[in-house]
C-alpha cells in the first residue's frame, strides 16, 4: 500500500525508471534520497542501460538504508548535510544528465538546488520534480528553468511526477 510520507508510488517509480531509460541518462543527480527507493528505480535503469551512477543527497545520516544491495554499487550516498552544501563539490567533477529534485518542497529550496545544478546539467538534460502538486514547487521550476517544456505524469502518484524537457 502507497503511504505518502515514506515509499516511492509504484507508477512514479516505474516512470523514474522508464525515464532514466529513454533519455539515455549516466549521470543521474537525486535530492532527497529518503529510504532510497525512489534512488533504487533509478539505479535499476542504470543497470538494465550498462552503465551510470546515481548522486543522491539527503540530510538525514541514515537515507537510503533500503537501497538493496545489487544497486548500491551504483549509487554514491551523501548524507548528512543539506543537499546545497554536498552537491558543489560533486557537480565540479560529474555533470548530471538527469536531475530528480525531491528534498525540499519550498519556493526557495527548489530554486538553491536549481541554481547549483542548472549551469552543470549536460545540455539536454531531463529534470524531474516529485510534489509538482506543490504550487511553489512548479513555481521555482518554471522560474529557474525557462527554456524547458513540462509535464505532468498522469497517474495514480497524488504528489505527481513533473517532467522537465530543455526545448533549447
Amino acid at each position: 500500500c502507497f503511504a505518502r510520507s515514506n515509499t516511492t508510488h509504484p507508477e512514479t517509480g516505474r516512470a523514474l525508471y522508464a525515464i532514466c531509460r529513454a533519455s539515455q541518462a549516466r549521470h543521474v543527480f537525486e535530492t532527497g534520497t529518503y529510504w532510497g527507493y525512489s534512488t533504487t528505480y533509478l539505479a535499476a535503469a542504470l543497470e538494465h542501460s550498462d552503465g551510470g551512477r546515481v548522486w543522491t543527497f539527503d540530510l538525514n545520516p541514515k537515507a537510503g538504508k533500503h537501497i538493496p544491495r545489487r544497486y548500491r554499487s551504483r549509487v554514491e550516498l551523501h548524507r548528512g548535510k543539506p543537499s546545497t552544501e554536498s552537491m558543489p563539490e560533486v557537480l565540479r567533477q560529474v555533470t548530471p544528465d538527469l536531475f530528480f529534485q525531491d528534498s525540499r518542497h519550498d519556493y526557495d529550496g527548489v530554486v538553491a538546488e536549481l541554481r547549483l545544478v542548472v549551469p552543470c546539467l549536460k545540455p539536454g538534460a531531463v529534470c524531474l520534480f516529485h510534489d509538482f502538486v506543490v504550487p511553489d514547487v512548479r513555481r521555482a521550476a518554471a522560474d529557474l528553468l525557462p527554456r524547458y517544456t513540462f509535464h505532468i505524469l498522469e497517474s495514480g502518484d497524488p504528489q505527481q511526477l513533473g517532467v522537465a524537457i530543455n526545448t533549447a
